[in-house]
């Protein structure tokens, strides 16, 4: 079962969706034309929508948002904070420069993960660290 959630002002409760109360604002100020983060927590998959729209700066802070809401989902289980902050730094990267954006527009942080796939995104990553905003 797949729960979608969008961040919102306000907090709403249903069987499938829950909107989380934040300071949409701050919280993302530096996020171009966006108000709202949509993402979609599986058992063993992260998506979030977009997500090239976010600046790197609220990757840790939107990850740890919502970790505290699936705290024993296995991707949070079995990853780093820093290892998604990584992936999604390459995407953002790959985006950027145009390589395969429909495939880079999202990103899907999940577990478990091809260890060659996992290499590659902790060494590129920290390389376009230096290059994503």
């Amino acid at each position: 079962m797949e729960l979608s959630h969008i961040f919102f002002l306000s907090q709403i409760t249903n069987a499938n969706i829950h909107t989380f109360l934040i300071k949409t604002k701050y919280l993302y100020k530096n996020v171009k034309n966006m108000e709202n983060i949509n993402y979609t927590v599986s058992t063993n998959n992260i998506n979030i929508k977009d997500s090239y729209l976010v600046s790197k700066k609220n990757f840790k802070e939107i990850l740890n948002t919502i970790k505290s809401e699936y705290p024993d989902n296995i991707v949070f289980k079995n990853r780093k904070i820093k290892s998604m902050m990584l992936e999604w730094a390459t995407h953002n990267f790959c985006y950027k420069i145009n390589f395969e954006r429909n495939r880079t527009k999202d990103v899907d942080l999940n577990y478990p993960q091809e260890k060659k796939v996992n290499i590659l995104y902790n060494i590129v990553g920290v390389l376009v660290w230096l290059f994503v905003k």
